[in-house]
């Protein structure tokens, strides 16, 4: 469109002139009163999809929780602002990797682009990024050129909130140091998602932007085996598995760790890993083998990048906790480690829990990684400074101080014979137990660090606040472990006294082992020890335990005579409580040679003196064992009625291990009652505490009682469970005779559902135990059940062939066995 240049336009021309327009309009629409010169119209430039996404690594294991906890954790977001969902965990743990492995997967929700950027919130040198700078660098990949940014820092954060609004577009940020470096960054349009990394836990994004924060933590083994596999071929990793196991259980579950070895192994393919595992294996190795010289693949250093971020109080204050023996701590026993006042201990931990340095996997415990403590406890002084060592020894006393007194005290209401009301003493006791079972792992630690520096006085003591602990819980793994550390104290010193007594425990440590000529040559040689010093309460318990070996070595005459001694021992000392633990004693010798009248007399001399002197404990053990003699004299009611009282004693103490005996002889009592469905409810909950307690024989009698009663009820599909569970249990103890039997039992079971190639093979298979034993009794029934699959499958010869065996073996037997024919 034109207008002429040489003349002005008149003012009649310019009232001619109107800015009229009809009709529809396409594309661009320019309206002028009057316009002289050319007019060009132009498209606007279009606006540029950034894809900024770093390449996703090729190595990825697991993570199928997180990958799905993600997409939950945006879809569930508001629809007023943008999804904001932040991972957060230690260095190396796989956070940037994570969230570029969702971003890959889910690039279709986001078509107007992705924007990546690294904040270097934890970082070896520089500061972190300051929000001014990524957005600028964001503006630029969104298109806008130098002469169209603007001044001013706000409108550059307000353009590019602009920009983004309505456009479905993800934003990773990461690595941030905290939320306020996140905060400007945040778009405020609902079609966006933004993905923060840290090892802050950003509490100020959850607070004012609803984010919602997701943990990222450590691979399982089995994760950790998948990756390292990724990496150097699953032959390689099948080849060693020990190797492979000792790395990745060293390694901690941290994929940088992970792939630092893993590339280490695959710089000498034809290296054993066993000797990198050595080498990570050793603790004053290992964590020089996680450093690969490179940056960006050193564990130690990627783990002081936080340490920027710490004050001095903060730092001390990790570093002590780093280096307290066990597994966690207590917010009292950090008190008493930091020597700091509540009010400073709790802004500490919440400070180093938000970093990502404390975990706190329960109200008032906190956990450290194993390598952060690690690289904590060997840069202690380099971190802190050189007068840490006198500081960190006389803190470690103070927390070792702290868990002896706190020991002698629970151990004192654990084993509390004092006259206090019931149920004060009650809930005396339950406190005492809660107490050790959150704190015996750091108690064990500490017995064996103590031994090591040679404090051995301070090992025996606190072993022996442990022993009723674990005499409770039978913890037999920590209880032989700390008494065999505390035995080797006592020689050391040496301590004769201690030496005897601890003989004595290690001896009852084996019984429950089932290691019966182990306990018998313990509780010998303190026996030698108690007669050489004249300890005539030690001499009394240990030929009390003496006893007990010998029951179970079947010489029971030997064992009545160690518990008659005893029990004239404690008398003459006036020790009531050994007394009544050694009637009882007594007593289970008397059921052993039959003598059950006088067996009967000794344990209810057991239950009365035990209730008159208030030892609960020993109550119900004598009235359990008062129930089995009134089942022998068959009178069941009164047995279950006595077995029931036990277990109320047990579960008020707590006591695991005698409420599975109490229920198991509750449920034998019913069976003989033909009372099959209460005898099974008794027998299932006794299966339960045996598998809570990894007790394997305890199991195994319960699943055997099971079986018995489902056969009685013809239920044969309950019979195949039980009896496959307790297959696989008579395997790992290699008890040969009751697979056998229970291996029957299982082919019965298939034989009723007409099953009957599957019960030839696992009677084939007992037939074989039996045979291999020398059971000739067994070895018959075993072919008389084969001649009945026989009949089943109408091989009628076979069937008659395999009795006419099982017949003939019988004729060779005793009377009483070929009755069971």
């Amino acid at each position: 469109m034109t207008a002429s240049a040489d003349t002005p336009p008149t003012e009649e021309r310019q009232l001619a002139v109107r800015n009229v327009h009809t009709g529809p309009v396409s594309g661009n629409l320019v309206q002028t009163g009057a316009i002289t010169g050319d007019v060009h119209v132009h498209s606007p430039a279009p606006t540029p999809v950034p894809r900024q996404l770093p390449p996703v690594s090729t190595y990825f294991a697991g993570r199928t929780e997180e990958m799905s906890a993600i997409s939950e954790a945006i879809d569930r977001a508001g629809e007023q602002q943008a999804a904001v969902t932040a991972l957060a965990g230690i260095g190396g743990v796989g956070k940037t990797t994570l969230a570029l492995q969702w971003a890959h997967h889910h690039l279709d929700r986001f078509p107007d682009g992705q924007l990546f950027v690294d904040l270097h919130g934890f970082a070896p040198t520089s500061e972190p990024t300051p929000a001014a700078m990524v957005v600028r660098g964001f503006l630029n990949a969104l298109g806008v050129e130098a002469p169209r940014m603007p001044v001013g820092t706000d409108a550059q954060f307000g353009l590019y909130r602009s920009l983004v609004a309505g456009r479905r577009m993800l934003i990773i940020l990461d690595n941030a140091a905290d939320a306020n470096q996140v905060t400007p960054l945040l778009p405020g349009s609902d079609s966006c998602v933004v993905l923060v990394t840290s090892r802050h836990r950003l509490p100020g994004l959850v607070t004012a932007h609803g984010a919602r924060v997701l943990s990222v933590g450590c691979l399982s083994a089995a994760q950790s085996r998948q990756l390292l596999s990724a990496r150097l071929g699953s032959r390689r990793v099948d080849d060693e598995p020990g190797a492979v196991h000792t790395l990745a259980e060293c390694c901690g579950g941290i994929p940088l760790a992970l792939s630092i070895v893993a590339a280490r192994a695959a710089d000498h393919p034809r290296f054993p890993l066993g000797d990198l595992a050595a080498e990570v294996r050793d603790e004053a190795t290992r964590l020089s083998a996680l450093d690969d010289g490179d940056r960006a693949a050193n564990l130690p250093a990627v783990i002081s990048w936080s340490y920027r971020r710490l004050s001095a109080e903060q730092l001390r204050a990790f570093v002590f906790i780093c280096c307290a023996p066990g597994v966690d701590i207590s917010f009292r026993a950090a008190a008493e480690l930091t020597d700091l006042t509540d009010g400073q201990l709790r802004t500490i931990l919440r400070a180093l829990e938000r970093l990502s340095l404390l975990e706190q996997p329960v109200s008032g415990r906190w956990q450290i990684h194993d390598l952060l403590r690690l690289h904590a406890a060997e840069n202690a002084a380099q971190t802190v400074g050189p007068e840490v060592d006198n500081d960190l020894a006389a803190a470690t006393w103070r927390l070792l101080d702290y868990y002896l007194s706190s020991s002698t005290a629970a151990g004192e209401s654990l084993n509390s014979t004092k006259s206090a009301p019931s149920g004060t003493r009650s809930t005396a006791r339950a406190s005492a137990v809660a107490w050790f079972d959150a704190e015996y792992p750091n108690l064990v630690a500490s017995v064996t660090i103590t031994s090591l520096y040679g404090a051995d006085a301070y090992a025996i003591n606190l072993t022996n606040h442990l022993y009723h602990y674990f005499d409770l819980r039978k913890m037999v793994h920590e209880w032989l472990t700390t008494h065999s550390v505390a035995l080797s104290c006592a020689r050391r010193i040496p301590d004769r006294n201690s030496e005897g007594m601890l003989l004595n425990s290690v001896g009852r440590i084996y019984q429950y082992l089932h290691q019966w000529e182990t306990a018998a040559d313990y509780t010998e040689k303190s026996i030698s020890i108690c007669r050489e010093l004249g300890k005539q309460q030690g001499l009394a318990a240990s030929l009390s335990n003496l006893g007990l070996a010998r029951q179970n070595l079947d010489r029971h005459h030997d064992a009545a005579r160690c518990h008659r001694e005893a029990l004239a021992v404690f008398r003459a000392i006036g020790d009531r409580h050994g007394e009544a633990s050694t009637l009882n004693n007594l007593a289970l010798s008397h059921q052993d040679l039959n003598e059950w009248d006088d067996a009967a007399t000794l344990h209810r001399q057991a239950a009365d003196l035990a209730r008159k002197l208030n030892l609960p404990h020993l109550e119900g053990t004598a009235l359990d064992n008062l129930g089995l003699t009134d089942h022998h004299f068959q009178r069941p009611l009164k047995a279950i009625r006595r077995h029931r009282r036990a277990l109320d004693i047990f579960e008020t103490l707590g006591d695991l291990h005698l409420q599975a005996t109490a229920l198991n002889n509750i449920g034998a009592a019913y069976q003989t009652l033909n009372r099959w469905q209460e005898a099974a409810e008794y027998h299932q909950r006794d299966l339960v505490i045996c598998k809570k307690l990894d007790d394997s024989a305890g199991e195994l009698s319960a699943l055997e009682h099971l079986i018995t009663i489902n056969d009685h009820i013809k239920d044969h599909n309950s019979v195949i469970k039980y009896s496959t569970e307790a297959i696989r249990i008579c395997r790992q103890l290699d008890d040969k005779p009751r697979e056998g039997r229970v291996l029957n039992a299982l082919g019965e079971a298939l034989q009723a559902l007409e099953r009957w190639q599957e019960a030839d093979n696992i009677h084939a298979t007992a037939l074989a135990i039996f045979r291999s034993l020398g059971d000739r009794h067994s070895e018959a029934l075993t072919l008389a059940y084969l001649s009945r699959v026989r009949r089943g499958t109408h091989s009628y010869d076979e069937e008659l062939l395999l009795r006419e065996q099982a017949r003939a073996i019988m004729k060779t037997l005793p009377t009483e066995q070929q009755a069971t024919e």
